[in-house]
């Protein structure tokens, strides 16, 4: 005979094995006392093996033949945690079992209340020193003294740290259905997405995303179809090699779901959720619910909780005479009135108890986050009135801009250009709403910074969606919770592995999983099986010892047992009684009260939150402790935690990252025309949030060192990630008790790493971190559109713009270029930038952060665009989505004529075809005048110069376009503020009147790009935008097939209409002939790069209007 180590290859069985090597199942069970169901075993596992006859071959494991279960350790040795083998407890502890008290003794030394359980337990003296020094053990491992370093590897001692795993559908199924799920997980993650599964392949062998919108040049439409030919050949292939094996992950998803289901998991897009994370859901819409039900009778009563019970009583008295007069004498004609305002009543009620409800899930919704008195919920509704007041008076805003959109389109039947004060005063009364409601927003962040248990701020509760689980932990968690009488701490902690030290249960039970479930605890589990084998007895927590109020008595408790005659020693002292009694009064609930409340979370994960606290004198508080050191690219932040110790939950507050004063301007590469490394400058980014932890990721930030800032997949917004690698020596293995609900047999199970060498601490827990907060931008230096509102002087302090929240998701993956560290796209009418993430959170930093920008910042991206694209010479960006260049280049021609871009693009997010309406008007027929008249009578021309100084030639050359159309008579309404009065005044402008209009802004026009080329050394530049510019004037800014052609074509065009010498007689004929000239010098200057491929055939009709025929004969066409 000879004892054999084998490891365990895809689709073997304890009786292949046993077989195999003239062995025995039994024999197998015996000698890996770590096999918890005979009919279990995974891959990867090494199983000492007794050999009778020699074998034929004995398998071996080929480098790289396993398959991981886990993320292997990143590269650097230096922050990988190192874990010793699991440590062996004193041999004589385990002979306490053997001294048990027998269960049917009266006479008890101590009692316990065990949160999970929700059972007292009366223990005898063995039994209570076992459990005393357990919990001692276990504190002296895990002290909050301790480093965080030495507070993990006392979980590791304590059998607590390795007990979890990532949440992925593989864990739910066995066999060879487990290893190809698994193949799935790690191969190809994206499978349940077949589009951006080929997006990502695409990626990764270097295809560009496939362009969807049109391209008139010819350059680019070369470069795409060479891309489509590199795509196209085996794009095919892939896709159904894809679909294949979607259709395989898809029946095993199934198969998993169903059996995660079975254990109160929700399965929904891609992600498990526990039964709570659903109930928060749905909380939060059931008050979402009530609140729009009251708003339905009226403006929002308030009224404090007493009161209402009063006014409930009174209308429900008046609607039972009602009833009765009725009866007898007919109806009334105020009945319907009356049970209006008696449902009225109700629905208030309801809605008053959904804000309470939230808030037990540790979210503040605004009217929670406003209460003023601690009165009760109504004064929050008085604050909470005032910001639905603002909020509807900006609505309004928002409609009149509409009405007055569309009112403006209806009468002009589109053909006159919008006066560029169009939307000027409903900007000043969003902007004055949007302060209310910012100074409200603020008050009810003081509000929620200030309360105890401090609350998450839940501002936006329709944006609110439920935390998908973030660890799945195997169920009958080794760690326990429970009450002692004679200890003053609210609660104590100890560990089934140490326990297990002391006497191993009799009962062994099969692997399941409990994850963050909130389902009810088997009827026994191995902390029931260890102290009914020490000779416990256990009283379960429901009896006659609750008051009418649902509050715990420990005397009528006390009186209970000793009426059955029992005597516990630790029970004696009356002061001792009343102490400990106050102390469960805040764990321990009649169950009708804690079913509609959640006061206390004994949930697994709630429970390591507590035993992660240092011990607290109440537990129904929150207390603070130093959190993790929050990394970004420039320097480091110790981070504060907020810890509510009841429900188990962790807020890490105020953080801004990196701190406005200390943040650096952000630069990002992209390629340019010439496939170069091009920089971008961004400007500053500052990140102001808050983070919400749930279950074990709170567990995870209060032992995190070290804290980063990283994207969330295919969302904009952000998430928090503590993960850590750790290794433990190779083979050893990790002792747990496990169970499952319907099989009950004993024996320790080996973890699926534990024969792995390395793992990652708390992987998976950023998904269980809610972060919510606004991204700041200051923009580059030198931009123009950071206006002065009228009145306002320059300060020297920097303006920040809020730029996006971080809470909201787009509908698509929009990704970053091959090439790029930045993009610009378009996702339902929305501006998404897209930053390469270590640019905001660090180099350590991976994948990249999105953002919907606000309208505070659109004119601000305009600048940066015009600028980076005259650093490109005018060539297309690769980094800008064709679509989103398409509305940039409409909004660049709105503020070219004094227009807030801001409420443009406000209006287009709710008002249909908006932009596209306004354009179309900008640039009919005849709307030549108006445009020039705004640019010749703008007040500030130094602002409107800058626009048209970066104008992109999308944007200018549709301007001119306009500039040269024919001219014609039109009238003027102008507003001017005389004595603090609007007075209306009207211009008539003559066809010829008009014609000299036009002529003067398209002087004025060039000779601002002229003049500034000149002083800042960049002619070739500005010649480049002209050239671009004249090719697209045309309606749409679009570059025709033939550029050169349409080049030529657009210049003579403008200069026939330039030639015309209007009004070139009287006082002022020599001012508008000297106009003429300079325009002339500018088209010469600015021509350079083209004109000589021009050659125009000029003549005059019996009009004596100039006309001609030009012709391209430059290279390209």
């Amino acid at each position: 005979m000879e004892l054999i180590n084998y490891v365990v290859r895809s689709g073997d069985t304890l009786t292949q094995i046993a077989n195999q090597h003239g062995s025995t199942v039994a024999e197998l069970l015996e000698l890996n006392s770590f096999i918890g169901n005979a009919d279990h075993i995974a891959v990867g596992w090494n199983l000492s093996v007794l050999v009778r006859t020699a074998p034929a071959s004995v398998p071996t494991a080929k480098a790289g033949s396993l398959i991981p279960l886990v993320a292997t350790v990143p590269a650097k040795a230096s922050l990988v945690l190192k874990l010793p083998p699991p440590p062996s407890f004193p041999e004589k502890l385990r002979t306490l079992f053997d001294n048990a008290t027998h269960p049917c003794k009266r006479h008890f030394a101590n009692i316990i209340y065990a949160t999970h359980e929700q059972s007292f337990w009366l223990l005898p003296k063995e039994a209570d020193e076992a459990l005393s020094e357990s919990a001692h053990i276990l504190e002296q491992q895990v002290a909050p003294s301790k480093s965080k370093e030495e507070r993990k590897k006392g979980l590791d001692a304590c059998g607590l740290l390795d007990y979890f795993m990532e949440p992925n559908l593989s864990f739910f199924l066995e066999g060879q259905d487990k290893e190809r799920m698994e193949f799935f997980e790690r191969e190809h993650p994206d499978i349940a997405d077949l589009n951006l599964a080929i997006k990502l392949q695409d990626r990764a062998l270097g295809i560009e995303p496939l362009h969807t919108g049109p391209t008139n040049d010819r350059a680019e439409a070369s470069r795409r179809a060479a891309e489509d030919i590199k795509r196209i050949p085996d794009g095919m292939a892939r896709r159904h090699k894809l679909q294949r094996l979607q259709y395989e992950w898809k029946k095993l998803r199934d198969i998993a779901v169903k059996k995660a289901e079975a254990q109160n998991y929700t399965y929904q897009n891609g992600s498990l959720f526990t039964e709570e994370a659903m109930k928060a859901k749905e909380r939060v819409d059931h008050y979402l619910k009530t609140r729009q039900e009251v708003l339905k009778y009226g403006e929002l009563p308030t009224y404090e909780q007493e009161e209402l019970a009063k006014l409930l009583e009174q209308q429900y008295q008046r609607y039972q005479e009602i009833q009765e007069f009725t009866k007898n004498y007919g109806p009334n004609l105020k009945y319907s009135e009356i049970f209006t305002e008696l449902v009225a009543l109700e629905a208030y009620k309801t809605y008053i108890d959904a804000i309470i409800k939230v808030a037990d899930y540790g979210l503040a919704v605004p009217e929670f986050a406003l209460i003023m008195t601690p009165a009760g919920a109504g004064s929050g509704v008085q604050r909470f009135k005032q910001y639905q007041e603002h909020l509807a008076k900006q609505q309004a805003v928002e409609d009149e801009m509409r009405e007055k959109y569309e009112g403006w389109v209806k009468s002009t039947g589109q053909n006159m250009l919008p006066p560029a004060g169009l939307l000027a005063a409903e900007r000043a009364a969003w902007d004055a709403e949007q302060t209310q409601l910012q100074e409200l927003y603020e008050e009810a962040q003081q509000a929620v910074a200030n309360s105890k248990p401090r609350r998450h701020l839940l501002w936006n509760p329709e944006q609110f969606q439920p935390r998908p689980i973030e660890r799945l932990v195997k169920s009958d968690f080794p760690l326990h919770e429970v009450s002692w009488p004679d200890s003053p701490k609210p609660l104590g902690h100890t560990s089934m592995m140490v326990l297990n030290g002391l006497a191993k249960p009799s009962i062994k039970k099969t692997a399941s999983f409990s994850g963050n479930s909130s389902a009810q605890p088997s009827s026994r589990s191995a902390f029931s099986d260890w102290l009914i084998g020490m000779g416990a007895y256990e009283i379960k927590d429901q009896g006659d010892w609750f008051d009418n109020n649902g509050w715990f008595k420990v005397e009528l408790f006390y009186d209970h047992l000793t009426k059955l005659g029992w005597q516990v020693d630790s029970l004696q002292d009356a002061a001792t009684r009343k102490q400990w009694g106050d102390r469960l009064c805040e764990v321990l609930f009649l169950d009708s009260v804690r079913r509609s409340l959640r006061l206390f979370d004994r949930s697994p994960q709630a429970q390591l939150v507590r035993f992660l606290s240092a011990p607290p004198e109440r537990i129904q508080t929150s207390t603070e402790a130093s959190g993790p050191t929050l990394r970004d690219a420039t320097a480091s932040f110790e981070t504060t935690l907020d810890i509510d110790l009841a429900r188990g939950e962790v807020e890490i507050f105020n953080i801004e990252l990196p701190k406005a004063k200390e943040a650096q301007p952000v630069q990002a590469k992209y390629i340019n025309y010439l496939d170069e490394i091009a920089t971008l400058e961004l400007g500053k980014f500052s990140a102001c949030f808050n983070a919400r932890a749930w279950g074990f990721a709170g567990a995870s930030l209060q032992l995190a060192a070290n804290l980063d800032l990283s994207p969330n997949r295919l969302r904009y917004g952000s998430a928090l990630d503590p993960i850590e690698p750790a290794t433990r020596e190779e083979n050893t293995t990790s002792m747990a008790r496990t169970e499952d609900m319907g099989k009950m047999t004993s024996a320790p199970v080996q973890l699926e790493d534990g024969a792995s060498a390395s793992f990652k601490l708390f992987a998976g827990v950023q998904a269980g971190i809610e972060v919510t907060g606004q991204l700041n931008w200051l923009p580059p230096k030198g931009l123009v559109s950071t206006r002065l509102q009228v009145g306002e002087t320059k300060k020297t302090e920097e303006k920040w713009l809020n730029l996006a929240h971080l809470t909201a998701e787009i509908s698509a993956a929009v990704g970053l270029g091959i090439d790029s560290e930045v993009s610009l796209s378009l996702d339902q009418g929305r501006f998404i930038l897209r930053l390469k993430a270590s640019l905001i959170a660090g180099p350590g930093a991976s994948g990249s952060f999105a953002f919907a920008l606000g309208y505070e910042a659109i004119g601000e991206l305009l600048d940066v665009l015009r600028r980076e694209l005259r650093k490109n010479m005018y060539h297309p960006l690769k980094w800008v989505d064709g679509s989103a260049f398409d509305l940039l280049s409409k909004l660049n021609i709105f503020g070219a004529l004094g227009m807030d871009v801001g409420m443009i693009y406000t209006l287009s997010l709710t008002t249909v075809d908006a932009v596209a309406d306004l354009y179309e008007a900008l640039t009919a027929g005849g709307n030549g005048g108006p445009v020039a008249n705004t640019i010749m009578t703008y007040r500030k021309p130094a602002e409107l110069e800058r626009w048209f100084i970066d104008a992109l030639p999308e944007s200018l050359g549709p301007m001119l376009m306009t500039l040269i159309s024919p001219a014609e008579a039109f009238e003027i309404k102008a507003n001017d503020i005389v004595d603090g009065r609007s007075h209306e005044d009207i211009k008539t402008y003559s066809e010829v009147e008009c014609w000299l209009l036009q002529q003067q802004a398209i002087e004025r026009i060039l000779g601002w790009i002229v003049q500034n080329a000149q002083r800042n050394s960049t002619i070739h530049a500005a010649q480049r935008q002209f050239e671009e510019t004249c090719t697209r004037m045309n309606r749409f800014g679009s570059k025709p097939p033939k550029p050169g052609q349409a080049y030529c074509e657009n210049r003579m065009r403008m200069d026939h209409f330039m030639e015309v010498k209007v009004m070139s007689i009287g006082q002022d004929a020599n001012r508008n002939e000297r106009m003429r000239a300079s325009y002339r010098e500018h088209v010469s200057a600015l021509g350079q790069l083209k004109d000589g491929f021009c050659q125009v055939t000029n003549h005059y009709g019996i009009t004596y209007m100039p006309g001609g025929h030009a012709t391209y004969n430059g290279p390209g066409e």
